[in-house]
């Protein structure tokens, strides 16, 4: 299948000045270079026909639906015949799974580009000076900054965004002049007044009136069902029998694993990382064990991930503070997707999909650390649509941001991020969500096996009385100055924990911090003094992450 995401860039001039291009488009407008790097995935491809140019990248996790819906061959068909007959957006819309990819309306002579509905992909796009688009950062950022010495300026709202939340809350970048394409949106860019806009393809679903909450649950395990079984098909059109799926003390991707073993007798190697010895293994391992499964696990009690600064931020273009991966990326890289592996397929943000996000606070509820208090205009959200927002941000922005860094060895999906799974979900009232109460409702009717091994998330009333009894004895402390950190000391990733007892991670990481910082204003300076000074490691995680844009972006 191949190790990782294949890349691509797209620019438009009347000839290939950068000598870029393996694909040469000449329509009557300009030329369009393409440089590609698909190999034997059928779901990407560059094709035009009388009306469009289409350029897709990814993987389309439902394009043998697709291909029976149109009555197509393969999907690059399909895909044609779709935007004739119901045209751009709800044909993008009409896919699943990670993708990317560029249009061109023949007529219009407009350029349409976009990434998919759930941010675990990303389009990014110049936005002065010549017009370039690309599914990696570094490329356009090389090609604007290297080949064309196109000027760029540091990006003081993502510093702040990333110095408070860890993730970015808009289109931005630590470029200003280097945008990227939001989930569910695409830009569009007329070439004759060289024009850029932005419109929505994705829309949340709104609310429905549940009727009977048997037939509910009947229907989230059915579109559950396919959604896995998409992704092991996947695998199979591939060639690939032996399916990676992630697996960790929680349901979520407990449930993942139990559809599948239910679907395939193939092998199924899980991957579990964390600290050793906690219930995330424990449990991780009672479900491996009770399946069948290989199980692979990785203690990451020696912390070294935390040295990883540049390597991550120049894999996820410093989007995401650095750790929030832990040693996901370590294990990816020791893993043969040449030839072993297909897809990694996880249970990524299925407790607020099928739950829900906690929507009795804000959105500034969910940053990563509130050592800051520091507002945004973004933050003044309506209430009606506060779980979308968050949703958006948390979700898709923030949680998703470690696909950026999986995206280097292999194509990362989850069957909770399946649209027709998503829409369901989102579709359900919060407050039949809240709590988990359908989520567990669900597993106890269909899979009551599952249910009965231990979980990290408290199932109980006892043991939810128990989880946040404890946490608001370690907030208490906090307050009263007692505690000098608000993180938890227990659980899989006790970051500061392992920052303050190994000492040769510790002194690498002073090190890297004591280096030469070319911040130019004087607000992100304090800003980034302020975090690392604080006790918590995650804060100085945010401000490492600021610091290694600088050394890796701007640095002569």
């Amino acid at each position: 299948m191949g190790a990782k995401m294949s890349e691509w860039v797209a620019y438009f001039g009347e000839e290939d000045s950068l000598n870029l291009g393996n694909e040469f488009i000449r329509t009557s407008f300009g030329t369009i270079i393409i440089q590609t790097n698909f190999g034997d995935n059928e779901d990407s491809f560059v094709t035009a026909n009388d009306n469009w140019i289409v350029l897709l990248q990814g993987i389309v996790l439902n394009s043998r639906d697709l291909q029976n819906e149109w009555n197509a061959e393969s999907l690059k068909s399909a895909f044609l015949t779709s935007l004739d007959e119901i045209g751009i957006s709800k044909s993008i819309n009409s896919l699943t799974g990670p993708f990317t990819g560029v249009i061109v309306e023949k007529n219009t002579r407009k350029i349409y580009a976009f990434a998919n509905q759930t941010g675990d992909t990303a389009v990014f796009y110049n936005i002065s000076g010549t017009f370039l688009l690309s599914n990696d950062f570094n490329l356009v950022w090389e090609i604007r900054y290297k080949k064309l010495k196109e000027h760029i300026t540091f990006n003081n709202l993502a510093a702040k965004y990333m110095l408070t939340y860890g993730y970015m809350l808009d289109s931005s970048t630590f470029v200003n002049e280097i945008c990227r394409i939001l989930p569910g949106e695409f830009i569009v860019y007329c070439s004759q007044d060289n024009k850029i806009e932005k419109y929505k393809y994705f829309t949340f679903p709104f609310y429905k009136r549940i009727i009977n909450e048997n037939d509910l649950i009947e229907e989230i395990d059915a579109k559950f069902r396919t959604a896995v079984n998409r992704c092991l098909e996947k695998d199979h059109q591939f060639g690939v029998k032996n399916h990676l799926i992630d697996v960790s003390g929680g349901f979520d991707s407990r449930m993942v694993n139990w559809v599948a073993r239910s679907l395939t007798d193939d092998p199924i190697t899980n991957i579990c990382y964390s600290k050793k010895n906690e219930r995330d293994e424990k449990y991780a391992f009672l479900v491996s064990k009770r399946l069948g499964n290989r199980f692979y696990f990785r203690a990451m009690d020696d912390a070294d991930f935390l040295a990883d600064i540049d390597e991550i931020v120049t894999k996820n273009y410093g989007l995401g503070f650095y750790p929030a991966i832990t040693a996901g990326n370590q294990v990816l890289k020791s893993l043969n997707f040449n030839s072993e592996f297909g897809l990694e397929i996880t249970g990524q943000v299925g407790d607020a999909i099928l739950g829900s996000f906690d929507l009795e606070h804000g959105l500034a509820y969910y940053r990563n650390s509130q050592t800051i208090k520091y507002n945004f205009e973004c933050e003044n959200i309506d209430s009606d649509e506060l779980e979308h927002e968050i949703m958006n941000f948390r979700g898709f922005m923030g949680c998703l941001s470690t696909h950026l860094i999986r995206k280097n060895y292999t194509y990362t999906v989850s069957p909770f991020l399946d649209m027709d799974f998503f829409n369901l979900c989102l579709s359900i009232p919060a407050s039949y969500r809240k709590n988990h109460n359908l989520y567990y409702k669900w597993v106890k009717a269909k899979y009551p096996e599952a249910y009965k091994i231990p979980s990290t998330r408290a199932q109980t009333l006892f043991d939810r009385a128990t989880h946040y009894s404890y946490r608001a004895i370690e907030q208490i402390l906090y307050l009263m100055g007692i505690r000098k950190t608000n993180e938890t000391s227990k659980g899989m990733n006790p970051l500061t924990t392992w920052y303050k007892e190994k000492i040769s991670i510790r002194e690498n990481i002073n090190t890297y911090w004591g280096g030469n910082k070319d911040i130019q204003d004087s607000v992100i300076n304090e800003m980034m003094n302020k975090m690392w000074n604080s006790p918590s490691f995650t804060d100085k995680a945010m401000a490492l992450t600021v610091l290694s844009v600088l050394n890796n972006y701007f640095s002569n």
